[in-house]
């Protein structure tokens, strides 16, 4: 597969994962695919406040129903992304196997998130250094590796991020349109015009959050298939803007059940 390296970055062309995207629809059925969701933003969505150790009963590091792409081996694995050396998790592991119970199948992921990113420029799909276009890497990767006889297929993109861009009034002022282009973008780059979106509203912990939570609900409600999910009842841990344990575990939950009511 052709790439551009930029920075030091090996990024795929949007032009060529279009075509990625039409030869897989192309030469392989629904039948021969299996679910791919893509979980994305920032600390939220990494899980900066959850630990597998503080779970109740404790959750499995891993689930023969569900496979996580490993950008760095290049290859599918059941070990979570975002369990390192602290034993952090995101929504998508509860998410995910709420949608293999309620799917009854198994599903696939890539999962890309970044502590204090903003959508602003960090997320930037126009910048071809951007994490928008490491996601969209990994993305193009993953959907020419079967596993078995069955191909990857986007169905599904969860977005938890906006924090960052409540620091400021004008990242905050530009959210609406930066989330509308990003969705577009996604959309577009993943062959699906109708791909169902999940926004985690943000909470109100950054000086200007008011105006991003407007911004996420205003996109919802302009946009087909997306929908946000009110986190105010969420728990969060003692820093006041990370959600505890118990609360990512609902997020996921949540999410999964958004999703299916997108579907």
């Amino acid at each position: 597969m052709r790439r551009l390296v930029v920075g030091g970055l090996a990024v795929i062309s949007a032009a060529v994962l279009g075509l990625v995207l039409v030869l897989v629809a192309r030469n392989h059925s629904s039948e021969a695919s299996l679910p791919m969701f893509i979980f994305a933003g920032q600390s939220n969505m990494v899980g900066f406040g959850a630990h597998l150790e503080e779970t109740s009963p404790a959750l499995p590091t891993d689930d023969s129903r569900v496979l996580y792409w490993d950008e760095s081996l290049r290859a599918w694995s059941a070990r979570l992304p975002s369990a390192g050396s602290a034993g952090t998790f995101g929504p998508d592991v509860t998410a995910l196997r709420r949608l293999a119970d309620r799917l009854h199948e198994h599903v696939l992921a890539v999962k890309f998130a970044v502590n204090g990113s903003g959508l602003a420029y960090d997320w930037d799909p126009s910048r071809p250094d951007g994490l928008y276009a490491r996601l969209r890497a990994a993305v193009a990767d993953a959907i020419v590796a079967p596993v078995g006889r069955r191909w990857p297929k986007v169905n599904g993109f969860f977005w938890m991020q906006g924090e960052r861009d409540g620091e400021t009034p004008e990242a905050s002022a530009a959210y609406e349109t930066n989330l509308r282009n990003l969705i577009t973008r996604v959309r577009a780059d993943f062959g699906d015009d109708k791909l169902p979106v999940v926004l985690g509203r943000v909470r109100l912990s950054e000086p200007f959050a008011t105006t991003v939570r407007a911004a996420q609900d205003a996109a919802a409600h302009r946009m087909a298939k997306v929908k946000t999910l009110n986190t105010d009842r969420l728990v969060l841990a003692a820093d006041g803007v990370h959600y505890d344990t118990g609360a990512i575990e609902t997020l996921g939950r949540q999410m999964a059940d958004a999703y299916l009511t997108l579907s």
